[in-house]
């Protein structure tokens, strides 16, 4: 049970609940009501505690006595570790975590989290789409339509994605989500990523890996960049 205890002034040790708070705007986005957090802090007896907005006085005096928080985008600095008392874990709610001061975390104990899988297959999709529409040219007909117009050679010259050379830069999740996607509209796929293991290519398989970035840029026709922000 999610529970401390502490002695109240007769000397009797009472429990506490643990505190978990939750801040970033986009935590409120996604959970407009909050019933997801709500039913599993009541599991574990403990107290879930909403932080919203930029005050950062607040942010500290708020997460001070916080055992756990739950993070989107909101700035985790060395200077918020060093008021928080009690806090073990940190869990950035989706796939990055750069916003967090893991180096500090580690220094004061607390272990840094993540959804590494979080929408993996929808922003390969997404990407995917996003190719699509550059290559079918939709923003330049639907201006031509929106005014009225019905003339398609406004979008010339359109190509046939069959046979054309996609490159991904970076082959994790979302990498390899989208190279097999982009493989089943028939195009052809190359990659680069330096921190893949050789063994890459049985696990998913591309037309050619190489890390000769400039020997394999020279075939390209699109490029998909899905990697993190690195100090590279």
């Amino acid at each position: 049970m999610l529970q401390q205890e502490k002695e109240n002034n007769s000397g009797v040790s009472t429990k506490m609940k643990k505190r978990i708070v939750t801040a970033g705007d986009r935590v409120y986005m996604k959970f407009f009501d909050m019933d997801f957090f709500q039913i599993r802090a009541r599991e574990a007896d403990a107290e879930l505690i909403p932080f919203k907005g930029f005050d950062d006085q607040k942010f500290k005096e708020t997460i001070t006595h916080a055992d756990a928080l739950i993070l989107i985008d909101r700035p985790l600095t060395r200077e918020h570790m060093a008021v928080m008392e009690k806090c073990s874990i940190v869990l950035a709610l989706e796939v990055g975590y750069d916003f967090i001061d893991v180096q500090a975390a580690t220094e004061h104990g607390i272990v840094v989290s993540n959804v590494p899988a979080y929408c993996t297959d929808q922003v390969a999709l997404h990407a995917l789409t996003l190719l699509l529409a550059l290559n079918r040219k939709l923003s330049t007909l639907r201006g031509e339509t929106s005014g009225g117009g019905w003339d398609y050679n406004v979008c010339k010259p359109l190509y046939e994605l069959e046979g054309r050379t996609l490159g991904i830069v970076g082959l994790g999740r979302i990498g390899r989500s989208l190279a097999n996607k982009a493989k089943g509209i028939g195009l052809e796929i190359i990659a680069y990523d330096p921190y893949l293991a050789d063994d890459i290519q049985k696990v998913k398989p591309t037309d050619e890996y190489t890390g000769l970035w400039d020997k394999s840029r020279k075939k390209l026709h699109d490029l998909g960049l899905d990697f993190a922000l690195l100090n590279e």
